[in-house]
C-alpha cells in the first residue's frame, strides 16, 4: 500500500486530516511542524524576514532531524493509505505543508497536491492548564472571586485567543456563562467546570509552553501579553 499525500487549509475536516502546525498540531503532527525558532525568523507576523528559499532549506533540515528522532512516527505515516497535511497558510506554494508533501514523496509516497476550495476556519479559542491559585485574590472583585474559587479548590485557568479581534472569544464566554465585565483585557479566567464546558464547545487545550507561544504571537500583534498569574475575576 502506497501513501497518497494531499495538502489543504487547516479548516479541512476529513478523517485523514493531519495538522502539521506548531500552533495547533497533535503530538503526531508536531513531529512534522517547523520549530518556533524557525517560525520566529521566517514568519512576517512574528517579525521574521527570512527568504522562502532559506526557510525551505532550514525546514527540510529540521525534517531530516525529525526523521532520525521520530522514525516510528514517520513509518506509521508512510504506512497509511491517505493523509491530508493541513496548515493555516493561504498560499500552498509558500507553506511547509507542500514542502513536507514533497519530502514524503521522496520517501515513496504519491503526492496528489492541494485540495481546492477549503475556506479559512473559525478563529480558535484556547484554554491552558488549571493551576492552584490559592487565597491570593485582589482587586474590586476579590471577594466574589474568592467565594467562587473556594468552591473549586482555588483552581483556575485562562481562556484566550491569538487573534486581535476577540469577538469569537467573547462568543465562547457567553456560551459558558461568563459576563463581559469579567474579561481581563486579553483573557478570561475559568473555573474547572467552565473550562470543561469550553473544551466541549471546541476550545483547544494547550500545555503551558504552547500557551506562552500563543500569548507571544498575541503580543506581536500589538496586543499586551496576558499575565499568567493574574488574579482571577469570575462570578
Amino acid at each position: 500500500m502506497t501513501l497518497e499525500v494531499h495538502t489543504a487549509r487547516v479548516s479541512y475536516g476529513g478523517p485523514d486530516r493531519l495538522d502539521v502546525t506548531r500552533k495547533s498540531g497533535t503530538q503526531e503532527g508536531l513531529c512534522f511542524a517547523p520549530s518556533w525558532a524557525l517560525l520566529r525568523q521566517a514568519h512576517p507576523k512574528l517579525g521574521g524576514k527570512m527568504s522562502w528559499a532559506e526557510y525551505e532549506k532550514r525546514y527540510t533540515a529540521e525534517m531530516r532531524a525529525s526523521y532520525r528522532a521520530n522514525l516510528p512516527v514517520w513509518q506509521a505515516l508512510l504506512g497509511r493509505q491517505r493523509v491530508v497535511l493541513v496548515c493555516y497558510c493561504s498560499d500552498p506554494d509558500r507553506c511547509h505543508r507542500t514542502v513536507l508533501a514533497r519530502i514524503l514523496g521522496h520517501c515513496g509516497a504519491l503526492v496528489r497536491g492541494e485540495i481546492p476550495g477549503v475556506e479559512p476556519g473559525p478563529v480558535k479559542v484556547y484554554v491552558d492548564g488549571l493551576i492552584a491559585w490559592g487565597d491570593r485574590y485582589k482587586g474590586a472583585q476579590a471577594e466574589q472571586a474568592r467565594r467562587v474559587g473556594c468552591r473549586n479548590g482555588h483552581r483556575w485557568c485562562h481562556m484566550f485567543t491569538d487573534e486581535a479581534d476577540c469577538a469569537e472569544l467573547h462568543r465562547m464566554a457567553r456560551k459558558i456563562g461568563l459576563r463581559r465585565e469579567w474579561f481581563q483585557g486579553d483573557h478570561y479566567d475559568l473555573t474547572p467546570g467552565r473550562r470543561a464546558r469550553a473544551v466541549e464547545l471546541g476550545a483547544v487545550e494547550l500545555c503551558r509552553e504552547d500557551a506562552v507561544a500563543v500569548w507571544r504571537r498575541q503580543r506581536e500583534g500589538a496586543r499586551s501579553l496576558p499575565r499568567p498569574a493574574g488574579p482571577p475575576r469570575e462570578g
